[in-house]
């Protein structure tokens, strides 16, 4: 997996080298890079920045996860669907999901024609093998082609939305605390050769860039209200019973911002997650950003990869300014589905090594 996003971080770092001296606002060729990653995986393939059918992929992605929050009260009161106009962009949602299954049945359908079991180059492919294994014992199997879309759908939105607004906040961290940036280059400038990009090996030798992206996940706070959970039976939590089968949704941000575990969690300080004594990450029991137990996000391993070679790569190469005339970005952000920072520009500067 690291060749695949390695490929991608070269492709972004060119892309942001383009941008240079001009004031520019990161958000959509971010989020085009991080889901180009995850297409890598599934379709065995990246596709260029410029391709209008994935542009189109990921701007409908973007586009719900800013308006189902808005869209949710349709969900309780379904007459609302028939008011004049799209006032709760309820009919947005659905057209852009009925194009991201069309760009996804075109996928799988290339892949079941192309399909040759002793070639095996992605996760459809995988799938298909898998698929057609279980058809022989099981014609009634769940695994199938509709089920393989959902699957693929379901990877790329978890894998997209999350990651790119955590590699967001890191920017406007970074404007906000540029002391911060310039320790994170100095460590990676001590660590790694020029004339490459840092690699996963070198992460041992970059605590204070691990700290740092350990401190972004703290208070950016990404996912702040997990999905729903069901209790597998009464538990008494806190003096409460909570009953089984009873639906709870974890607040992940009452716990990234408790005084009594962190002291002074408001203040933006990497240092919390380096050993005074021992100059390495320590990680306290209460960072959870992924979740804990079985059900924690699988896609954890694949998002600490690629937060740690994008941002080591962009801080690598160039330093980010607020752009001229620009006030720095606010630190709260916008609350949906997940948390984004508000909109905003940076002046991207070549680095002198």
């Amino acid at each position: 997996m690291e060749d695949r996003m390695h490929e991608e971080v070269t492709a972004f770092v060119k892309a942001l080298d383009s941008n240079v001296n001009t004031p520019f606002d990161a958000h959509d060729l971010v989020q085009t890079a991080v889901a180009n990653v995850i297409c890598s995986l599934m379709f065995g393939r990246r596709f260029d920045y410029d391709n209008p059918q994935f542009k189109k992929y990921v701007h409908g992605i973007d586009e719900n996860f800013k308006n189902i929050g808005l869209s949710a009260i349709v969900n309780f009161f379904p007459m609302l669907e028939h008011l004049p106009g799209d006032p709760f962009k309820f009919k947005k949602i659905f057209k852009n999901i009925e194009n991201m299954e069309e760009f996804l049945s075109t996928a799988v359908t290339d892949h079941m024609r192309e399909y040759e079991e002793t070639n095996i180059k992605d996760f459809i492919d995988a799938y298909i093998k898998e698929m057609k294994q279980r058809e022989k014992t099981d014609p009634d199997t769940s695994l199938n082609e509709e089920q393989l879309c959902k699957v693929i759908g379901d990877l790329l939105i978890a894998g997209t939305e999350t990651t790119t607004s955590t590699i967001l906040w890191a920017l406007v961290y970074m404007l906000h605390y540029p002391d911060v940036q310039k320790r994170i280059q100095a460590e990676i400038d001590e660590n790694v050769e020029d004339d490459r990009l840092p690699s996963l090996n070198d992460r041992s030798r970059l605590p204070y860039l691990d700290a740092s992206i350990m401190e972004i996940q703290r208070r950016g706070n990404v996912v702040q209200l997990l999905l729903g959970r069901q209790t597998p039976k009464d538990i008494t939590f806190g003096g409460y019973t909570i009953p089984k089968e009873a639906i709870i949704i974890p607040n992940l941000g009452s716990v990234m911002t408790d005084k009594e575990i962190w002291g002074d969690p408001e203040n933006f300080r990497p240092e919390r997650f380096l050993s005074e004594t021992k100059g390495k990450n320590e990680t306290p029991s209460a960072f959870i950003p992924f979740f804990v137990g079985k059900r924690s996000c699988l896609g954890e391993p694949l998002a600490k990869s690629e937060l740690f070679l994008f941002l080591s790569g962009m801080l690598q190469q160039f330093t980010f300014t607020c752009a001229a005339g620009d006030e720095l970005p606010p630190l709260k952000g916008v609350f949906g589905i997940t948390n984004m920072p508000h909109p905003f520009r940076i002046q991207i500067n070549r680095r002198q090594r």
